[in-house]
């Protein structure tokens, strides 16, 4: 028994240990290496929820990667229920990939947790990457709104919308 504990404490320990270096080569920005360890964790430890995120939150940088991130998010998901950041980045991946059905399923899951304005916001990026611009359910503000600081992981579509609205940042002005 006293082994059995000992191993498990060693295990949790080790996988908490590997996952805190890689998250910390994240936050300073060192992404390349942040993944590489990730993935070294995950051969390790497969069914880590939070590696699974980080990893599909990275990977959705990445054009070419939206497909594999969006892999790691729902395994995340499906452990981490109430995360809204894995949501919303689901959210924002799904509409970019042109899965509305999807990007509404999340929304619907979101609205148990946001705020109307929020909902309103993210109704608007769905309306506005099927291109349903024209539609009276379009508000004209949406065009001049900037993103809220809550939904930064929703700027890849949020970029594309305004870039079909033919509008730029305010960083890019």
């Amino acid at each position: 028994m006293v082994i059995l504990i000992t191993f498990l404490f060693l295990h949790c320990t080790d996988e908490k240990i590997l996952t805190e270096k890689a998250f910390e080569k994240e936050k300073i920005g060192k992404k390349t290496e942040a993944l590489y360890e990730y993935s070294l964790i995950l051969k390790k430890y497969p069914n880590s929820p939070f590696v699974h995120k980080r990893l599909g939150i990275l990977l959705a940088e990445t054009p070419l990667s939206f497909g594999v991130a969006i892999y790691h998010l729902k395994i995340a998901k499906k452990t981490l229920l109430e995360d809204n950041e894995i949501k919303l980045k689901l959210f924002d991946l799904y509409l970019i990939v042109d899965e509305w059905k999807r990007a509404v399923e999340i929304l619907d899951e979101l609205r148990e947790t946001i705020d109307e304005d929020t909902s309103v916001f993210l109704e608007n990026l769905i309306l506005c990457q099927k291109g349903d611009l024209k539609s009276k359910e379009f508000p004209t503000k949406f065009k001049t709104q900037n993103l809220p600081k809550d939904l930064s992981n929703t700027m890849n579509s949020f970029k594309l919308c305004k870039e079909k609205l033919g509008i730029k940042s305010v960083s890019e002005k």
